[in-house]
């Protein structure tokens, strides 16, 4: 049995977070002491890993706790650490394919001199291609990243103007300009919404299918950061699917 404070540097937060989480319901001690000090299992422990890792994930606290009480949510968390584990070895991969490129140019460099420049041309060429290759799958990798940065970069000045408008209408009573702003944000966030889905892919928890969503259910799905309840067409399986970059399955 771990002790709050236990948790909280096992899993690098503070004592408050884990007394913040107990709260809501997320990670609830199994037992306590005499004296009242709460006291959490092995189980609890692994409980807390996998929210502090959802948070981490950027998602919130309500939605860790629909996850958690989704009849596939092991599923669902398995594949959120798979995602992250392929997009780490995405990364990895173009590491050491830039490493090897290196050591290739200074094999031809330093070892075979200028004399068999016109040899290696063909082999430089080569792996050149090939480094160039490696970058677009990491840049690939960054591809959801940049899709969420651009929808900020859209919502946010369209938010603030909401919000003015909003505030200019209970100060002077006149809501025209909220109207204006409504207006223009309707069909834009149609827009917005088309680009979105037609730039991510979703991935199956049960039967790891990747594919595109639709856009009727998409629109009016719950979501997270990372995850949006759709419909599997391959396994039928509805429940929170896994944002993702790798190409749908044909």
């Amino acid at each position: 049995m771990y002790t709050t404070g236990e948790v909280a540097r096992i899993c690098g937060i503070t004592v408050r977070t884990v007394q913040f989480y107990d709260t809501k319901g997320l990670v609830t001690p199994s037992g306590s002491t005499e004296g009242g000090r709460r006291l959490y299992s092995s189980q609890d422990l692994s409980r807390m890993k996998i929210v502090c890792f959802l948070r981490e994930a950027g998602i919130p606290v309500r939605t860790v706790a629909a996850i958690l009480r989704e009849d596939n949510s092991q599923e669902v968390i398995t594949l959120l650490l798979q995602e992250q584990k392929w997009q780490l070895e995405q990364e990895i991969s173009s590491h050491q394919n830039k490493v090897q490129l290196l050591d290739c140019l200074i094999f031809c460099l330093k070892e075979r001199g200028a004399d068999s420049k016109g040899m290696m041309e063909e082999e430089i060429i080569y792996k050149v291609e090939e480094e160039v290759h490696n970058i677009e799958e990491k840049q690939d990798k960054k591809k959801l990243w940049k899709i969420r940065r651009n929808l900020l970069l859209v919502g946010l000045p369209l938010n603030i103007l909401e919000i003015s408008a909003i505030v200019y209408g209970i100060n002077s009573g006149s809501w025209w300009p909220l109207v204006l702003v409504l207006v223009t944000m309707v069909p834009l966030a149609v827009v917005v919404s088309r680009y979105y889905l037609k730039s991510v892919n979703y991935r199956c928890p049960q039967c790891h299918a990747v594919f595109k969503a639709n856009p009727k259910e998409a629109f009016w799905s719950s979501h997270t950061p990372n995850t949006r309840r759709l419909t599997c067409p391959q396994c039928g399986t509805k429940g929170f699917c896994v944002e993702t970059t790798r190409l749908p399955q044909i």
